[in-house]
């Protein structure tokens, strides 16, 4: 499981070195413009690939890392890809309807809070079975607990222009994995 949910991270990290280089021109072509949604429907599932800067990057693929490997080690590989993708989904179709023609969404923080969501969700369903007597556990236990608690305390994300899709991905993404039955 854990390779695909490294790619992932390995994904952003490529395309904001790609996006570095061209100068910005590579986010702005994956970014989400409400004006342009009816004629280029993909937008919709690229907007999260396109990163405003290598912070953002890095903190991104961590937290998506650490969020969608407790959430698939709890509920399965398929709920974790099935929140980060109704993630991506829900907060471009709000972002659609909240921003104006012109302004554009781009970054991975609604998919990052939906992982950090699915993974909080997921260590408190096993936090009592984990005996961190491996270095998997820890990464399960503290991790998650850890990178929740300064993914919420940066600023910096709540000053977005679509502030909303914070929340909507990661009600979407707890609510998943609460909803679903555990797969071991």
């Amino acid at each position: 499981h854990l390779c695909d949910l490294l790619a992932v991270a390995a994904v952003i990290l490529a395309l904001q070195a790609a996006n570095s280089l061209s100068g910005g021109h590579f986010a702005q072509a994956l970014g989400l413009d409400p004006g342009l949604i009816a004629a280029e429907p993909w937008r919709l599932i690229t907007w999260p690939l396109g990163q405003p800067g290598w912070l953002a990057a890095i903190g991104n693929a961590v937290g998506l890392t650490v969020g969608l490997t407790m959430a698939s080690r709890c509920s399965g590989r398929l709920v974790a890809w099935g929140g980060l993708l109704g993630a991506t989904l829900l907060a471009g179709l709000w972002s659609w309807y909240d921003l104006e023609a012109g302004e554009l969404l781009s970054g991975a923080s609604a998919a990052m809070y939906a992982a950090l969501g699915m993974g909080l969700v997921a260590w408190l369903r096993v936090r009592h079975e984990l005996t961190y007597a491996k270095r998997s556990d820890w990464l399960a236990g503290f991790g998650t607990i850890g990178v929740v608690l300064l993914a919420l305390a940066v600023p910096r994300l709540m000053e977005a222009p679509a502030q909303w899709i914070h929340a909507i991905g990661f009600t979407w993404g707890a609510a998943l994995v609460a909803l679903t039955p555990r797969s071991w």
